[in-house]
């Protein structure tokens, strides 16, 4: 029997060049699988991210008691790498360590004394809104690990902060006193010299005046009280309605619709020397600019 040879020639050498080589994963050099690649029981292998702890590999499922206790042990690392972080932080705050617990920080701020008022106030807007801003400091100090001083520090420069917007008004009574009586005057002599007549009149006005509901009147009352321009404007107002509710009420001559005011027409009005034909034509302007009601008074 005659053997037979195989002799490889250029053409089966590139071939084998061509051919995909064999994975090196897929067998080693005794021809088997290495141990990570191995398929578990059933022949599939264990998904990633799993393990046989977790992952039963005859039934391909979950083991639910074991994924619980696994989780449990993930959130107490989680928790306790957190304290750690704290810690260090707390640590590195200037070399003080912080409080344990973020409402230290609440119990040991105490106020400049003239904001001492605002900490009992849990009723208004503005004492909800302090409080809201001072719990989230106490967060941020908690947080970055700071010191009852460093927060207290902060929490001041916010109440500075907010006296200076006018959030809050830490001035003394006093104080709240001088400034309203300066600032009075200031209003005051913005109306001229019938400041007093003016206001009074304005006030009776709103006060006597029957269009108002409550509510309205309490509101324009209030908005008389904050400065001169509302009171200007509130003398037009009354001029518009003729002064029937105040006839004595001083004026300084302002028009409305460009037509001199009630009182000054009255005096023309009620002049001697003023003709017939010129009282009705200042009967007819008042008609023409809306004016209702009659003249005041003559004086």
């Amino acid at each position: 029997m005659v053997e037979e040879t195989t002799q490889e020639t250029p053409a089966t050498e590139e071939v084998k060049a061509d051919a995909p080589e064999q994975k090196a994963s897929e067998t080693n050099e005794e021809g088997l699988m290495p141990e990570s690649e191995k398929p578990v029981e059933g022949n599939a292998p264990i998904p990633e991210g799993l393990d046989e702890e977790i992952f039963d590999t005859e039934t391909r499922t979950l083991k639910e008691a074991a994924v619980v206790e696994r989780l449990k042990q993930k959130e107490e690392d989680i928790a306790k790498w957190k304290k750690q972080a704290n810690d260090m932080r707390r640590k590195l705050a200037k070399g003080v360590e912080a409080p344990e617990k973020m409402e230290a920080y609440a119990e040991n701020y105490v106020p400049e004394e003239r904001y001492e008022f605002i900490m009992d106030d849990n009723e208004t807007t503005e004492g909800k809104h302090i409080h809201e801003v001072l719990g989230t400091l106490d967060k941020f100090a908690f947080d970055h690990g700071l010191s009852v001083e460093t927060a207290k520090d902060l929490k001041n420069l916010y109440m500075k902060y907010a006296e200076d917007v006018q959030i809050i008004d830490g001035r003394s009574e006093e104080e709240k006193a001088e400034a309203k009586a300066k600032y009075i005057a200031e209003q005051k002599k913005l109306l001229g010299d019938d400041a007093d007549q003016i206001l009074k009149a304005n006030r009776k006005f709103t006060e006597d005046y029957g269009l108002w509901s409550d509510e309205e009147r309490k509101y324009l009352l209030k908005e008389m009280d904050k400065s001169a321009v509302a009171n200007s404007v509130w003398q037009k107002v009354r001029k518009l309605f003729g002064q029937n509710a105040s006839d004595d009420i001083p004026v300084r001559g302002v028009s409305v619709s460009g037509l001199p005011d009630d009182r000054t027409l009255a005096d023309e009005y009620y002049n001697d020397n003023t003709s017939d034909a010129r009282r009705l034509e200042i009967l007819q302007l008042r008609i023409d600019a809306g004016r209702t009601g009659g003249l005041p008074s003559p004086r």
